[in-house]
């Protein structure tokens, strides 16, 4: 799937004539549903716009980098080179290099209570899904539970939003199993900023194990956006204070946001371009 700045271009050329299944893998003994591939193109008028957005956002967070010598002329010179995963040495002290190396792995709750808001969230996900492919930003997305791994990071093209597309909220809410997945896939990658952003509505079932495993992360961000629908979320700015006091016992308060499904494109951005600074800050 080849997408560009042109809105027009980030609509696929081609539709996902095949079946394509996302499988889930039992735990503890219980199966749990696979995801199977779902006609797309509805949520395109919807999602390719959102992506525009998020593109134009992080590009104008980043501009490009011009050619330069480095900031320490009196040592050596060199020239502006583009990074990638071709070249994982990162010339932090290059004129016009802020942005380091971030891979992302996405996360999504399909539990039941996602019922309300799984419209909106195939659209959200195939939003990011188009601008991450854009900007080159190497993403994976994980669905709960049953582990099912909707995207590898090289993988890309129609089948990925059809899998999104087929969305169901139909399980519990155990994180743990699809985490641990997700974070040994994500810990494999030679970015030097990594970070899991987890989209759920609710408390995980597991949440002590959730939050002994958070305690001990070290090479891996965690990153939690908690969702509601557009009224619900009126009514927690009102009274804040309950749903903060949980979310903060289960992630630190600067690694989490509390928004309505819609917020979910400008919280994305707002996330990425957080991290990018404070991990160059401390690299720089």
């Amino acid at each position: 799937m080849q997408v560009s700045e042109n809105l027009d271009s980030l609509v696929p050329d081609a539709s996902c004539r095949e079946m394509t299944v996302a499988k889930a893998k039992p735990s503890r003994g219980r199966p749990y549903s696979d995801i199977a591939a779902s006609p797309y193109m509805h949520y395109l008028p919807i999602a390719a716009p959102i992506a525009a957005e998020i593109i134009r956002d992080l590009k104008a967070e980043n501009p490009r980098a011009v050619s330069g010598s480095s900031q320490y002329p009196g040592r050596f010179k060199a020239r502006y080179f583009v990074r990638d995963s071709a070249k994982p040495f990162a010339a932090q002290h290059f004129r016009g290099i802020s942005t380091p190396q971030m891979a992302l792995t996405l996360i999504l709750d399909r539990s039941g209570s996602m019922d309300d808001v799984v419209e909106e969230l195939r659209v959200m996900a195939i939003a990011i899904t188009m601008a991450c492919d854009t900007l080159q930003i190497p993403l994976s997305i994980w669905a709960l539970e049953g582990q099912v791994h909707m995207k590898a990071f090289d993988e890309h093209g129609p089948q990925v939003l059809a899998k999104l597309a087929g969305i169901r909220a139909e399980t519990m809410t155990r994180v743990m199993p699809t985490i641990r997945d997700a974070a040994k896939e994500l810990s494999a990658r030679p970015e030097s900023l990594k970070q899991i952003v987890l989209i759920h509505d609710g408390m995980p079932s597991d949440r002590m194990d959730f939050i002994e495993w958070r305690t001990n992360l070290r090479d891996i961000g965690m990153f939690c956006m908690f969702i509601m629908q557009e009224a619900d979320y009126e009514l927690f700015r009102q009274s804040p204070e309950s749903l903060r006091e949980s979310m903060d016992s289960l992630v630190d308060p600067r690694n989490y946001a509390i928004a309505p499904v819609t917020g979910i494109a400008k919280h994305w951005c707002s996330f990425v371009r957080n991290k990018r600074s404070a991990h160059s800050s401390l690299i720089g």
